[in-house]
């Protein structure tokens, strides 16, 4: 029971059971009460007419008027009755009738015949009724009797007309209709429990078959499975496909990471051997010439600097991956650049450094990063320009925008490499992965520091040409 309290199919099967109780108890209380109040209204309309043919008849002096009985669609009874109450007379034995005295009927008045069930619904058609006319009902020998009594004066007389007929034959009928109904209901019920059960199952099937194979990736770790699609037009289809999706950039992920691992391994290998070489030949030879030493101690020095660089470019990332959010404040950008231009030129003195468009801007951000970010890209073209080759940086304002752009005339990137180079580790050639100085994570934390700024990256390169930077940050 516990389990299928937890069941999804359960519970629909008891949502649409319960939704379905409810419309096919709204249809059979107004089906009851429609057609119980037809034919107790027949009634009535009965013995109205009745009555009032009966008065007809004795304004015309046509008939007898202490006897009279009328058959319609139901036998109808009429007595006469003295001013009194005292009977005159009766279509019928009165050891067959209810005894009621008229005045008493005139005086407590009933309702509908019907129970308050049927008169949920307002009655299609208003009994008629004639002026002084009441309603009575009685129970006689297991019977209800439905009374319809009307005070009439005929030459300065005043007496009462009394029109009556049984209501066991609707009673009857009533009843009968009331266990076909319930009878009805109860079919449907259990038609829409089995029904509604079967078609969840039905419906979660290819869920199902979703958890058997989340359960199998789980198991195997293997992420390259997929979830087949045997509805993409439905929700569960959808969900399907949205998984599938999932995966897809799970995999790719583990991928990455994979391959950073890879790579940051390597990286932080290389220098590590190179110092454990070093130490190792000191070891060895425990005399040595000093410009030797000096050698290999600047050697270790370079790689250790190496390897804090390194360690200090992940750090950052790992800041980045943990979406840590920059502080920001208002930075002028073209100090910062000017700044920048001037580290340029103590690095490299076989380059010439350009200013080509230059505005004074002023924006909100994080300097320290912006500065890191410039002083990366640069240094990245100071790397891969030849000797004596151009490097050209502009700020301009573009409507609400500022435009930062470096180029250089470097080897350029080709094609191939273009859509990768801000992967961590990334470098176009790797052959020369240790000739060139760096970590392999610059541009990664250039395309990071321009996200935190609200900003966007391009890179346009051709090789032997060079390579163009454009860098768009909001100026609010």
């Amino acid at each position: 029971m516990k389990k299928c309290n937890q069941s999804i199919r359960c519970k629909l099967t008891v949502w649409y059971v319960l939704l379905f109780t409810v419309i096919l108890l709204v249809i059979d209380v107004f089906s009851y009460s429609f057609h119980v109040c037809g034919h107790y209204d027949d009634i009535d309309n009965d013995l109205v007419n009745a009555a009032s043919q009966s008065l007809s008849s004795l304004s015309s002096n046509t008939y007898n008027p202490f006897y009279n009985q009328v058959s319609g669609r139901f036998q109808v009874i009429i007595r006469y009755f003295q001013k009194n109450g005292d009977l005159l007379t009766s279509g019928q034995s009165q050891q067959q009738l209810p005894n009621v005295n008229p005045i008493f009927a005139q005086q407590h008045p009933m309702g509908p015949a019907f129970d308050f069930l049927a008169g949920i619904t307002p009655p299609i058609e208003k009994p008629i009724r004639m002026s002084g006319g009441t309603f009575y009902t009685v129970e006689f020998e297991h019977t209800r009797w439905r009374i319809y009594t009307v005070p009439v004066t005929l030459k300065n007389t005043q007496y009462y007309i009394e029109t009556i007929t049984s209501l066991a034959y609707v009673d009857d009928a009533v009843g009968i209709f009331r266990l076909a109904l319930l009878g009805v209901s109860l079919f449907g019920l259990t038609a829409a429990l089995i029904g509604g059960y079967f078609i969840a199952k039905i419906t979660l099937k290819p869920i199902a078959a979703v958890i058997n194979t989340i359960s199998a990736i789980g198991s195997s770790h293997d992420l390259s499975q997929r979830l087949q699609i045997p509805l993409p037009s439905d929700e569960i289809g959808k969900l399907i496909i949205t998984f599938n999706d999932m995966l897809f950039s799970l995999q790719q992920a583990e991928i990455v990471q994979q391959r950073f691992i890879a790579d940051a391994s390597h990286e932080l290998r290389a220098p590590v051997t190179v110092i454990k070489a070093n130490l190792d030949l000191i070891q060895r030879y425990e005399i040595m010439d000093p410009h030797e030493l000096s050698e290999i101690f600047s050697a270790i020095n370079k790689e250790a600097d190496h390897m804090n660089s390194l360690v200090a470019d992940l750090l950052l990332l790992a800041r980045a991956d943990a979406h840590t959010q920059l502080d920001m404040a208002e930075v002028h950008l073209d100090e910062l650049i000017l700044e920048t231009m001037q580290v340029a030129n103590n690095i490299s003195h076989q380059h010439t450094f350009l200013l080509d468009q230059f505005e004074i801007i002023t924006i909100p951000g994080n300097t320290e990063k912006l500065r890191q970010m410039m002083l990366n890209i640069v240094s990245n073209a100071i790397k891969y320009t030849p000797p004596g080759g151009e490097i050209r940086v502009k700020l301009t304002k573009v409507a609400a925008t500022v435009v930062i752009s470096v180029s250089d005339t470097g080897i350029g990137i080709s094609a191939e490499d273009l859509p990768y180079i801000f992967d961590r580790f990334y470098r176009a050639d790797p052959s020369r992965s240790r000739s060139v100085e760096g970590t392999g994570l610059g541009l990664t934390i250039v395309r990071w520091i321009v996200e935190q700024h609200r900003g966007a990256i391009e890179v346009e390169s051709e090789l032997g040409i060079g390579t163009c930077f454009t860098i768009t940050l909001p100026l609010k």
